[in-house]
């Protein structure tokens, strides 16, 4: 099962064998920010609060060993666009909107 989500695959973020190598790819074909979103709402509907948790965690490609309380690099700075930018791109990119 791989973790990949479309505008990682749009931007070339990931690696051969990690996030991106897998038979089934739930979030595959999902932004970020479309996953934010069903969480937040399932959040309240389900009255599940320990969601907060994977809503408020900062994105990390977790590409290096760390010790005990060590937070990886936050991908979005490492690559220089926000979750809601690739975001954008995959919008505009369908042709979703009419220019």
């Amino acid at each position: 099962m791989s973790s990949a989500n479309v505008d990682e695959a749009l931007r070339g973020y990931l690696t051969k064998y990690d996030c991106s190598s897998g038979d089934i790819a739930p979030l595959g074909s999902i932004s970020k920010s479309d996953a934010k979103a069903f969480l937040a709402w399932a959040r309240e509907k389900w009255d599940m609060p320990i969601i907060t948790e994977f809503l408020e965690a900062r994105p990390s490609a977790e590409l290096l060993p760390l010790s005990a309380g060590e937070q990886d690099d936050e991908s979005e700075s490492e690559m220089g666009l926000t979750y809601d930018e690739l975001s954008t791109f995959g919008v505009l990119r369908k042709g979703a909107f009419k220019i």
